[in-house]
């Protein structure tokens, strides 16, 4: 039953990606939507991406941020980089410099490294208390999911 199960997600996930190649966003949603509630962080992202750019649906910020929040606690990059990108530019929730560079910092300790730049910029933004308590969390959430 369980290699029934993870061959029928893997046909899922595919045939949104086929659709997706299509231009058909809502099948792709309708696909990965399933895959995505239950905890695949890929889908994940996918699913946050197309909310992210109103592809097939209309754009809704929040609803990305709901899924991105999800891969990225997860400890996924690209996730957490969406993440500090939205918390940066207040898109799906109120603009957080703190959140934004916590997410970003945890993306580059992946080796993400277009959130080392953005790290770069919003730090001119920011108090050294803020910047210390961005990266006080950053260190407690890198802690709890990397032991």
């Amino acid at each position: 039953t369980l290699l029934f199960s993870a061959g029928s997600a893997w046909a899922d996930f595919v045939d949104g990606l086929a659709a997706v190649e299509r231009g058909d966003y809502a099948t792709a949603l309708q696909e990965w939507l399933p895959l995505a509630e239950q905890g695949d962080a890929l889908t994940q992202i996918l699913v946050g991406s197309i909310y992210d750019n109103g592809d097939g649906v209309p754009e809704d910020d929040a609803e990305a941020v709901k899924w991105y929040r999800k891969a990225a606690e997860q400890g996924h990059a690209d996730a957490q980089y969406n993440l500090g990108f939205m918390y940066a530019n207040g898109e799906g929730v109120p603009t957080n410099l703190v959140k934004a560079y916590m997410w970003f910092s945890l993306a580059k300790a992946q080796g993400d490294e277009t959130a080392a730049g953005d790290l770069k910029i919003i730090k001119e933004e920011m108090s050294h208390a803020q910047i210390d308590e961005a990266q006080n969390l950053a260190a407690e959430r890198w802690e709890k999911h990397n032991d």
